[in-house]
């Protein structure tokens, strides 16, 4: 395995053959395009939504877990049973 430092092209093996000047044009060629643009821009959106969402569920599934908070399902389940039977 290369390191990276700062010719990308470096650490690939099939671009060795080639000069400096190839491969950052073929870099600068790789890095643009509408297909690759229009999918960065949708990870971004799925991440900005996934990331608060998890975080929502993973600090919810904690409290429960650990019993924070009043203890409303108790309140709740016999506030049911009683509208139930009355």
């Amino acid at each position: 395995m290369r390191l990276i430092s700062r010719k990308l092209w470096r650490a690939f093996h099939e671009l060795d053959a080639f000069d400096d000047d190839n491969c950052r044009e073929f870099m600068v060629r790789a890095r643009s395009g509408t297909i690759r643009k229009v999918s960065w821009f949708v990870m971004q959106g799925i991440m900005a939504i996934a990331a608060p969402v998890v975080a929502f569920l993973v600090v919810g599934d904690i409290a429960l877990r650990n019993r924070f908070g009043p203890p409303v399902n108790d309140w709740v389940t016999a506030m049911g049973m009683r509208l139930q039977l009355g």
